[in-house]
C-alpha cells in the first residue's frame, strides 16, 4: 500500500482507512482497524466494489443535497408560515428517511458506526416528520 494514497478518518473505537483505486498495487480495498490494541496500518481488508463505491456516494451526496434542500424549505415555510413550503419539506423528509433505511439494511458494507449513526438518523426524520405535519395542520387551520 502506498502511504501517500492513505487518509484516516476516526470511527469511534476503531478507524477506517481508505485507499482509493488510483494507488498502484490495490484496488481500492477498505481497511478497518479492529480496536484500540491494534497497531497502526494492521487491520482487515473488505472488498468495496467499485460499481456499488460510485452508487453509494452518490446516493450519500444526494441525500446531503436533499437535506439541505429540506432544511432551508422547512425553515423558510416556518418563518413565513406557508403551508407549501412546508409540505415540500415533509416530503423531501421521507425521501431522505427512504436513503436513511437503505443506509441502514442494504448499503455495501455496513460497519457498525453506520448501523449506530443510520437508526439515529431514521429516528430523528420520523420526529422531524412527525412536528412537520403538527406545524402544516396548525397553520391550516
Amino acid at each position: 500500500m502506498h502511504v501517500g494514497c492513505v487518509c484516516r478518518v476516526a470511527l469511534g473505537v476503531g478507524g477506517l482507512l481508505l485507499c482509493p483505486a488510483a494507488c498502484p498495487g490495490t484496488h481500492g480495498p477498505i481497511r478497518s482497524k479492529v480496536g484500540w490494541d491494534a497497531p497502526m496500518g494492521a487491520g482487515q481488508v473488505f472488498s468495496y466494489p467499485q460499481r456499488y463505491l460510485v452508487l453509494d456516494l452518490a446516493l450519500l451526496v444526494t441525500a446531503g443535497v436533499l437535506e439541505a434542500l429540506g432544511l432551508y424549505l422547512g425553515t423558510k415555510g416556518n418563518l413565513t408560515e406557508a403551508e407549501g413550503p412546508l409540505a415540500v419539506s415533509l416530503l423531501l423528509t421521507v425521501v431522505s428517511g427512504l436513503l436513511s433505511t437503505y443506509f441502514l439494511r442494504w448499503q455495501t458494507l455496513v460497519l457498525w458506526a453506520d448501523t449506530a449513526l443510520s437508526a439515529t438518523r431514521l429516528a430523528l426524520h420520523g420526529l422531524e416528520a412527525a412536528l412537520q405535519v403538527v406545524t402544516i395542520a396548525a397553520f391550516v387551520s
